[in-house]
């Protein structure tokens, strides 16, 4: 009788796993809506993700993001972490949360793709591809400025990196093309923390040439930025660059200017991007005007 009520009971432990496995395999997960579009000064945005059925254990989903916004720089992940996103025990669906930065830089629309990848064991993605993919759209709300030329440079701020950006005029270059000196009172420049710079250079500024110069003044990582031109009959005109890690606290200017007339600007053409190795806050003491 022993090896029947041994047999009883493993037949018990089958049947409950069973059970419960086909417990969770029913609840399936997908995206409850696909595409939404909002302001970047909206503030935050969020994607709603449904289960279909109240979970009885925290579920636990993992998420791709991809589109031509950029994390940190951009808009920030609200959720615990950047890639993953818990449904708690007695719910049937949650949110991926984005707060929106509001930044002046002057962009095109941009989007965020967020895609769920994996599940934590006993449910499963929805096998249809559409569900599993959200697409947020964020337009941009900054106008061109109509006195003036607008310089906004964007990178991904990340972990520990940021940039700064400066118009220097009145510069002066050695022999080799390195930055000596500069107007210290009517060069411009931003240096705030936000993960963008912008300076405006308005017709009241005095005439001359400017030099679009960036500092990659803080971080430890390699970091790609980009610089848009916008105003004056110019729209996007965008160029842009990148710094290794081993950078920090170099500079990099193009060696052919912004000249400005009166109300009047023209962009140079051609030149290339130099990149030296001394801080422009140091060698030049620049007078920032924050914008």
């Amino acid at each position: 009788m022993r090896p029947l009520t041994g047999l009883l009971l493993l037949t018990g432990l089958a049947l409950t796993s069973c059970s419960k496995s086909g417990d969770d395999v029913s609840a399936v997960v997908k995206f409850s809506e696909l595409a939404k579009s909002v302001k970047e000064s909206d503030g935050q945005v969020s994607l709603g993700v449904s289960l279909g059925s109240v979970t009885t254990e925290d579920v636990v989903l993992q998420f791709s993001v991809t589109g031509t916004a950029v994390l940190n720089g951009d808009y920030i992940m609200q959720t615990t972490t950047d890639s993953t996103l818990t449904i708690p025990k007695g719910s049937s669906s949650s949110n991926i949360v984005l707060k929106l930065i509001n930044d002046k830089a002057i962009e095109s629309t941009k989007t965020i793709e967020i895609t769920l990848k994996a599940i934590s064991s006993g449910h499963t993605l929805s096998t249809n591809a559409l569900d599993l993919t959200g697409t947020i759209s964020v337009e941009d709300d900054d106008t061109a400025p109509t006195d003036g030329i607008q310089v906004d440079l964007t990178w991904d701020k990340g972990s520990k990196a940021e940039m700064d950006l400066y118009l220097l005029t009145g510069v002066e270059f050695d022999a080799d093309g390195n930055i000596l000196n500069a107007d210290q009172t009517n060069s411009l420049s931003s240096v705030n923390e936000e993960g963008f710079q912008t300076v405006s250079l308005p017709s009241s500024a005095p005439d001359g040439s400017y030099y679009v110069v960036v500092e990659y003044y803080q971080g430890n990582r390699d970091i790609n930025y980009v610089v848009n031109i916008n105003g004056a009959s110019y729209t996007n005109v965008s160029g842009g660059g990148s710094f290794t890690s081993s950078q920090v606290g170099y500079y990099t200017y193009r060696n052919s200017a912004i000249v400005k007339s009166g109300s009047a600007y023209t962009l140079d053409a051609g030149g290339t991007s130099r990149v030296l190795g001394k801080r422009v806050r140091q060698l030049l003491k620049v007078t920032r005007k924050e914008l």
